[in-house]
């Protein structure tokens, strides 16, 4: 540093000072931000909030997309340093790969993420605030036939426990497989006529009652009752 430079930078800081400001708080302020990288900030993300409350579908499938998608672009950069075109060239990307809709799922793990930061005043903004989702989703209207369910049953039947079950009421009671999934004995009234699935596993945070009907009941008997979980 030559000696005009260095009375700059000694001036600078006196101006800094005679204004209120205090450069070593500033040289606090930036260490700490580079220091809270995207990466940091998942993992925090994940542990306090998605896999806490359950939110986003499921934590482990919010902590996949993050893994796979997020942080592999930028997971060693200040989580401030992300803007608005990062966000965009990453959703690009995805859909590049001719994978719209994991395009749109990323998105919305993403800003629930860096909304969570913004809360937590890590950061002053989102950068998701000024981007879209890169898809428009359609949804599904079509039913499969009778024909096609036979075709499923037989199937599930040749497959048996556990993943020909888990099929069959899939199909019976109409509800997320991640709820189907995560189904414990204690869920379920002792006659096996209801399932009531608690708040903190459904979608909405809603606890729901789930009729069952005699099939379902009947494959419902036939899982080994090891403990509380469905799961051998």
């Amino acid at each position: 540093m030559t000696l005009g430079e260095a009375r700059a930078k000694a001036k600078a800081k006196l101006a800094a000072i005679a204004n209120g400001e205090d450069p070593r708080e500033a040289k606090r302020k930036a260490t700490r931000a580079a220091s809270e990288t995207v990466e940091v900030v998942a993992k925090d993300f994940v542990e306090r909030h998605a896999k806490a409350h359950n939110k986003t579908r499921t934590w482990q499938e919010t902590e996949r997309l993050i893994a796979r998608n997020i942080l592999p672009a930028w997971g060693r950069r200040p989580i401030a340093a992300i803007d608005p075109r990062d966000v965009t060239e990453l959703l690009d990307a995805i859909v590049d790969r001719d994978a719209p809709y994991a395009a749109n799922r990323v998105f919305a793990a993403g800003r629930k993420m860096f909304n969570w930061a913004r809360e937590r005043h890590l950061i002053e903004t989102s950068p998701f605030e000024r981007v879209r989702a890169p898809t428009k989703e359609i949804s599904r209207d079509r039913v499969h036939t009778l024909s096609e369910l036979a075709l499923i049953r037989q199937a599930a039947d040749r497959l048996g426990y556990p993943f020909g079950t888990f099929t069959m009421l899939a199909l019976l009671l109409g509800q997320r497989r991640e709820e189907i999934a995560g189904m414990r004995w204690s869920e379920l009234d002792p006659d096996l006529t209801m399932w009531m699935i608690p708040r903190e596993r459904t979608k909405n945070g809603i606890q729901h009652q789930v009729p069952l009907s005699p099939w379902a009941r009947s494959l419902l008997s036939g899982v080994p009752r090891l403990n509380d979980s469905m799961k051998s």
